[in-house]
């Protein structure tokens, strides 16, 4: 028998903090902000806003009062408003409302006051913030789950190579939903505008209700997921097809779980805008004041804009607005990498909860497109 006291003792390992979050979820959420923080995807960011701001002033020069992407961001935050107040005092009908606000309404105001505009500017706003959105999200992927830090024309090649895959992804659930908007419509014209046809209309009207019904869900579930399409193509350099089949898996069988972390990134994502601002607005208060107090009269005039001036300070004018402009532009990249990056992490930790996936599992270049297969180099 052996000694009992010659039996090595048992040392039970500390547990770490990392062993105990490592299995949660929520925790990695909070590394967000300090992937959306980096320099190269602030850059990314702003550059694409600045970028299509420009493109939506081109009408603006040619003669217009306002640029088709305003009019669209203006009426779907006017319609956004008015659904989130429907939901919230329980009023079906304001619902109704709404979705038609956002379906019919907006987007026969914006191409209405600028079609050419419109038809010409959007596909080219679209591709540019499909990029951005591609190698924000691919660089935010790889450093969350493989610790990679990839540079910014890896991450910018990578978007470009991506474009079509990561616009498509945006583009079909949006015709779908207007596919089958313009069948109601067809076919409610067709059935109800004859006198006999009609009642044959009234037959089939539960066709025309569950078309509807497809197309709220599949604008439900674009609202809710859409922050995955890019980084589901990023992840898994897949196509536009999976990406959405992914991506409305996840919604429809991981609501709970999506809408919870979603919160959870619009509260990280409101204290970081909110200390950005801050910052920012100290910085031109402090700058304004400190100019203002040796030369008030001519520092207060040109700091107030080109309005009213003439000659050189004109000039003077527009280069102090534009300079003062920068860090506004990059607290706006900051609040779009943000997006892309909590879109990221969003789309790593819903796969994990639904597919049982690792959240180190993505597409890297030496696998096969779409798989984590590894590629054969002796095949090759």
């Amino acid at each position: 028998m052996p000694d009992p006291d010659q039996t090595p003792a048992i040392r039970l390992a500390p547990i770490t903090l990392k062993e105990l979050t490592d299995e949660l979820h929520a925790p990695h959420l909070l590394r967000v902000p300090t992937l959306a923080l980096r320099p190269a995807r602030i850059g990314i960011s702003a550059i694409a806003l600045l970028v299509i701001a420009l493109l939506d002033q081109i009408p603006v020069m040619l003669g217009a009062s306002t640029g088709p992407l305003a009019i669209l961001v203006s009426g779907v935050g006017g319609g956004l408003g008015q659904l989130r107040g429907a939901i919230a005092a329980w009023d079906p009908a304001g619902v109704v409302d709404a979705g038609r606000a956002l379906l019919l309404d907006v987007p026969g105001e914006t191409f209405g006051s600028s079609p050419f505009g419109a038809l010409l500017l959007f596909p080219v706003m679209l591709a540019v913030w499909a990029i951005a959105a591609g190698a924000v999200s691919r660089s935010a992927a790889c450093e969350f789950a493989q610790r990679v830090h990839i540079s910014w024309p890896q991450a910018l090649g990578f978007g470009v190579s991506r474009g079509m895959g990561l616009a498509m992804s945006v583009i079909l659930p949006i015709a779908f939903i207007l596919a089958l908007i313009l069948l109601i419509a067809a076919g409610g014209w067709l059935l109800f505008s004859l006198p006999y046809l009609n009642v044959l209309g009234a037959v089939l009207f539960p066709v025309t209700l569950f078309l509807g019904f497809i197309a709220v869900l599949t604008l439900l579930g674009f609202l809710v997921g859409h922050w995955m399409l890019a980084p589901a193509i990023a992840c898994e350099a897949t196509d536009a097809i999976d990406a959405i089949q992914r991506v409305y898996h996840y919604v429809l069988h991981r609501l709970i779980h999506l809408l919870t972390h979603m919160a959870i990134l619009a509260l990280l994502g409101a204290i970081l805008l909110t200390i950005g601002s801050i910052v920012v607005g100290a910085m031109d208060d402090l700058v304004v004041i400190a100019m203002e107090r040796l030369a008030p009269d001519a520092a207060t005039a040109l700091l107030a804009g080109p309005d009213g001036l003439s000659g050189p300070d004109v000039w003077a004018a527009r280069i102090i607005a534009m300079w003062r402009g920068i860090p506004l532009l990059l607290l706006g990249g900051l609040a779009v990498s943000f997006m892309h990056c909590g879109g990221a992490v969003l789309y790593l930790l819903i796969r994990d909860i639904s597919d049982h996936q690792g959240i180190e599992e993505i597409w890297m270049p030496t696998m096969i497109e779409g798989t984590q297969a590894a590629i054969d180099a002796d095949a090759e």
